[in-house]
Order: structure tokens, then C-alpha cells, then sequence
């Protein structure tokens, strides 16, 4: 389907969302992906469209555990990565908010996320969906790491001053 003569991908972008999550939540962080699994997942013509874009790049890479040569691609910059990592969160945590049943672990999800490095995929996601942020901040607010970033998160929320300015005094006589 075209919408105002570019190709509408919704659902492929959902699987690169996800693809970012997963590639970012790993122990060993994964950025890097072969095109051949990329074009199973997101179908020839959207890994077209995003390579010619440049937001995925393309590059062949020696592999020496296979001794052969292999085309890989990665999304141009981690901060993007992140970004598109940031989309999946947000629907994980509404999916798992919206029913007790859900299948999805939002803690387990949020706790592999290490703020140290990532903070970017929470404060996005704040961006997002003020559900979202609300879940997120309540997160970093328990751990001590996460602590100097929820407030960031909270600078990313969608909300209005009077709201900020009550959250900011109550981090204040927490600290």
C-alpha cells in the first residue's frame, strides 16, 4: 500500500523494533545482523527501501568461524537502534499493563534493560506513551542505578508543569 507514494510498513517496522530490542538486550549487545536473516524478517523490498534511506548499513565482513565472507547490516547508529528499540518497549509495556493474563514479564523486560547503557531506549519510550513513562520511572525509581535516570525519563514524559514540578519535590525529600 502507498501512502502519499511511499511504501506503508507498519508491520515490518514492528519486527525491526523488535529486532532492535532484542539485539540491545542481549548480554553480548548485537547491532549487527546477515542481510539474508534481515530480508526473512522484514521482507526484500522494506530492506531495500532502509538500506537505500542509509538507515540500515550495509557491509561485507570476513567471518572466521565460517571462513567465508558475509554481507551484514546494521542500523546506522546505536542512538537510532535505540530509538527503534525505545517503540517495542512501549508496546511491550502496554501489553503487559492491559491484561493480567499477558504472557509478557514487564519487570523481567524492564530489568534487562541496564540503564548505564540504554538510557536513551527509556527516555524515548517515556516520549512515546505516558503509560509507558509512568511504568518506567516507577522502575528506576527502585533501583539505584536507575535513580539518576529516571529523572531524565521524567524530563522526556509527556506531562504538564504542575505534575513535573510535584514529582520533582518528591524526589527531592527522597533524596
Amino acid at each position: 500500500m502507498l501512502l502519499h507514494g511511499v511504501p506503508a510498513f507498519e508491520t515490518e517496522l514492528a519486527k525491526l523494533y523488535r529486532i532492535a530490542f532484542d539485539g540491545l538486550t542481549q548480554k553480548n549487545q548485537q547491532l549487527a545482523w546477515e542481510n539474508t536473516y534481515l530480508v526473512s524478517e522484514l521482507g526484500q523490498e522494506f530492506y531495500d527501501n532502509y538500506v537505500k534511506l542509509g538507515m540500515l548499513a550495509q557491509e561485507v565482513v570476513f567471518d572466521i568461524s565460517q571462513c567465508r565472507y558475509k554481507t551484514v547490516a546494521r542500523i546506522w547508529h546505536k542512538i537510532i537502534c535505540e530509538f527503534y528499540a525505545s517503540h517495542h518497549l512501549v508496546w511491550i509495556l502496554r501489553e503487559g499493563a492491559s491484561s493480567a493474563a499477558s504472557s509478557i514479564n514487564v519487570k523481567e523486560t524492564l530489568n534487562s534493560i541496564n540503564p548505564l547503557d540504554l538510557q536513551y531506549v527509556y527516555r524515548f519510550a517515556c516520549g512515546l506513551n505516558k503509560s509507558a513513562a509512568d511504568i518506567i520511572i516507577k522502575h528506576l525509581q527502585k533501583t539505584k542505578e536507575g535513580r539518576q535516570f529516571a529523572f531524565f525519563a521524567c524530563l522526556n514524559k509527556k506531562k504538564s508543569q504542575t505534575n513535573f514540578c510535584s514529582q520533582l519535590r518528591t524526589w527531592c525529600q527522597i533524596q
